[in-house]
């Protein structure tokens, strides 16, 4: 990392009313990761979406709910009061259509742009990658201060989905309302963000000016071990474990804790997969503040404490194996400031939560400010993963201030099971998908708040729907809150009452939209209204990579179109026939649901299905719209 970006840590006051606030500071809170701990008393965060005010599922899909007002031929999609900021911007629809901002009354836009130039990182000052496009989702997170007020125009009638979110300052604060170019000191604060946010997984401090313990630990089952322990106040930076050679992978038994100045109930219980940032097991994020990077898991988020401080790695008597590996904890002699939270972590797992009540995230008591959420969710049922159209809701101080459109929207995404949107796994400096697949029917995702950070004075809670409507498709949940406080949230499970882990269906359905296929010579694939079309003169063949459902028995069903240019098929594993041959013509097209082909053997080196036509009398197609696996037990 840069020297540039390289600080000693220090506390750092509040800000205060009165003092000045605009672009330079808004940009420092990008980078500055030591700030997160620091109080925001008097500040207020909220967020305009295009949510279905009505409780239903239609959050965009027809604009009806995505614009304040009309003006003209233009939709209002903003009209704040200030003094205050935009942190965040967020659409999975942008259009070349104008997007105007007015500040402070003006008459006349003093920034005006393409909506797809939002996130495009082609104008200045809005640049990778703090604006860009990833998981489906497009995202701004450069700071749009206002002094009095700022209205946002989209110049169109095609609006979609949309989330705005924005925090007012304290009353009295002097702010410098956005302009370009930006100045000097503006434009340098932007260039740290952007070579911070290009290196994730770098430790976010001058190394000279702090303390490493490192220590190698073997925690066996039903144990626990120490990592750090002190009895005067500092601060914690940073945390990183690396496994032994040769170790096998940690389990989710293998249980994080860490509590502050002597508190009986901890700080932070959870497994330390997923305060690492895992998706079922395997590493998975590589964000600024938590996540993996060449085998060393490492969590940044900064954990000042007053009188006394304690780490340790619990192996659950539930584990097989022991936990081997090295312990690194980065310290300084610095103690809480007045104006700090402590760090917690709320850890939950739910299996199939009650219909008609949403997961709950965090339930947290003021004063704080939330600054991050992961999530794992494996569905119950097999198919399409739908417990992913819920809307996350927080409620602070009593109050809705966040509402969203949607859970992948929620992460900055949007459009699961599209491809080369919310499709695997992706991580980036704030957010990411940790893990997406419709064979095992489970996704996840994970957000932090830098200068977005969401405070509360009395409380906050934050919940997220299972389902598009009513909180009623199976699933099952696992998270993981961060925030800032004087205590611990409420809610917490245990990790040692949470097993076993999720497991997928026993039936695991491929969609065509995500299938992974190998085509034999003279075979022509398309997708066409929704199905796999497979079209071949004489003989065709096309091999589906099942891959992600674990090795087993399975019968297979396909789902297919007969019609009066369909081929015979049969379906095989590799050179084995698994069905006989089957003639799909028919004089009028009909669709065959779920047709039987018969068991299959899949091993872990061998685990794909292969589809074989023939059609000698000329060119034949043959449609496929789902194959299905289900376990044999």
């Amino acid at each position: 990392m840069a020297a540039a970006l390289l600080l000693a840590p220090m506390a750092v006051p509040a800000q205060e009313a009165g003092a000045v606030a605009g672009m330079v500071a808004e940009l420092r809170e990008l980078w500055r990761i030591d700030r997160l701990p620091l109080y925001r008393p008097g500040s207020r965060v909220a967020q305009i979406s295009s949510y279905d005010t009505t409780g239903g599922n239609e959050d965009g899909f027809a604009g009806i709910y995505s614009y304040v007002r009309r003006e003209g031929d233009a939709l209002v999609l903003a009209d704040l009061t200030g003094p205050g900021v935009v942190n965040r911007i967020w659409t999975p629809t942008p259009t070349d259509r104008m997007l105007a901002f007015y500040f402070d009354g003006e008459a006349t836009p003093r920034l005006r742009l393409r909506f797809s130039d939002l996130f495009s990182g082609e104008v200045e000052p809005f640049v990778h990658p703090v604006v860009g496009n990833e998981v489906g989702g497009y995202f701004s997170y450069l700071p749009i201060p206002y002094a009095r007020s700022l209205k946002i125009v989209y110049e169109g009638d095609d609006i979609r989905f949309h989330q705005i979110q924005y925090r007012t300052y304290p009353a009295g604060t002097r702010v410098a309302s956005f302009r370009t170019p930006l100045e000097p000191d503006a434009a340098a604060e932007l260039a740290r963000v952007v070579e911070r946010w290009s290196a994730p997984g770098g430790r976010p401090w001058d190394e000279r000016s702090v303390r490493v313990t490192e220590t190698r630990f073997a925690v066996e089952p039903g144990n626990a071990e120490a990592l750090f322990r002190t009895d005067r106040g500092g601060r914690i930076l940073g945390i990183e474990l690396t496994r032994a050679p040769g170790a096998p992978p940690r389990g989710p038994g293998v249980v994080f804790e860490a509590h502050w100045d002597g508190d009986a109930v901890p700080a932070v219980a959870a497994p330390a997969n997923d305060v690492f940032g895992y998706a079922f097991g395997g590493p998975a994020a590589r964000s600024l503040l938590l996540g993996s990077d060449a085998g060393r898991d490492y969590l940044y988020l900064p954990m000042p404490f007053d009188r006394s401080a304690e780490v340790t790695l619990r192996v659950l008597s539930t584990e097989r194996d022991a936990a081997h590996g090295t312990a690194r904890i980065y310290t300084t002699d610095e103690a809480r400031h007045a104006g700090e939270g402590r760090l917690y972590a709320t850890w939950r797992r739910e299996r199939e939560p009650a219909t008609g009540e949403p997961f709950l995230l965090l339930d947290a008591r003021g004063p704080g400010h939330q600054v991050g959420t992961l999530l794992q969710a494996q569905g119950l049922n097999p198919g399409m993963t739908e417990f992913f159209e819920g809307d996350d809701v927080t409620i602070v101080d009593g109050h809705v201030r966040l509402h969203g459109t949607g859970s992948e929207d929620f992460f900055n995404g949007g459009w699961y099971a599209i491809l080369d949107r919310w499709d695997q796994g992706m991580s980036l400096p704030l957010h990411g998908a940790l893990d997406y697949s419709l064979p095992l029917s489970r996704t996840g995702g994970y957000r932090f708040y830098m200068a977005d950070k969401v405070p509360f004075e009395r409380s906050l809670r934050q919940t997220i729907e299972h389902g598009p409507e009513g909180n009623a498709t199976p699933v099952d949940y696992m998270s993981l809150a961060f925030h800032y406080g004087e205590g611990p949230g409420s809610g917490g499970v245990d990790p040692a009452a949470a097993f076993p882990p999720p497991t997928p269906p026993t039936t695991h359905v491929f969609y065509p939209q995500l299938m992974e296929l190998s085509i034999w010579f003279g075979t022509a694939v398309a997708f066409v209204d929704g199905a796999l079309e497979l079209r071949a003169e004489g003989e065709g063949l096309v091999r589906f990579d099942v891959s992600a459902v674990p090795p087993g028995r399975y019968r297979v069903r396909l789902s297919y179109r007969r019609g009066p240019d369909a081929p015979e098929f049969s379906v095989w594993r590799r050179q084995t026939p698994v069905s006989a041959w089957i003639d799909a013509e028919a004089a009028e097209a009909e669709r065959v649901a779920e047709a039987d082909m018969g068991a299959v053997e899949l091993t872990a080196q061998t685990r794909s299905i292969t589809v074989r036509t023939r059609s000698p009398g000329g060119p034949g197609t043959l449609r496929i719209d789902r194959l299905i696996l289900e376990e044999v037990r």
